[in-house]
């Protein structure tokens, strides 16, 4: 369920133990068996809002959101350097949104989304796993 089938660098956990044979909890495992980012900026009066998303997008800064676990990628504008790298679906990524839709979405309708869902202070701040 973390691990998309189309990601070719994750590794996939086959339980919620610290077992090196597919634990998830393994050191070997965690991270490197989630192929999706966390949207921090996720509430529900933004039914619209990005909850997860594909990990192969590419950002215009890191730092600067703290997710109390770990420094979060911090998304800022303009947008125009946001999209997708090719290196799970092309050129196109995934988007699940808070409402449960799930988006195909180019590097367009990507900026086009999170534009839709202005946060507090104009940035948007994700979660990676790896």
């Amino acid at each position: 369920m973390l691990a998309c089938p189309s990601d070719p660098s994750v590794k996939e956990a086959f339980h919620w133990s610290v077992s090196p044979e597919g634990g998830f909890l393994n050191p070997a495992y965690r991270n490197n068996a989630v192929s999706y980012f966390l949207g921090l900026h996720a509430v529900p009066e933004h039914p619209q809002s990005i909850l997860l998303g594909d990990r192969n997008l590419r950002t215009n800064g890191l730092g600067g959101c703290t997710s109390g676990i770990t420094i979060a990628a911090q998304v800022y504008e303009p947008l125009h350097a946001t999209g997708w790298l090719p290196a799970i679906h092309g050129l196109t990524g995934n988007l699940l949104l808070n409402d449960g839709q799930v988006r195909v979405t180019s590097s367009a309708e990507l900026i086009r989304a999170m534009g839709d869902n202005p946060t507090h202070d104009g940035t948007h701040c994700f979660l990676f796993p790896r």
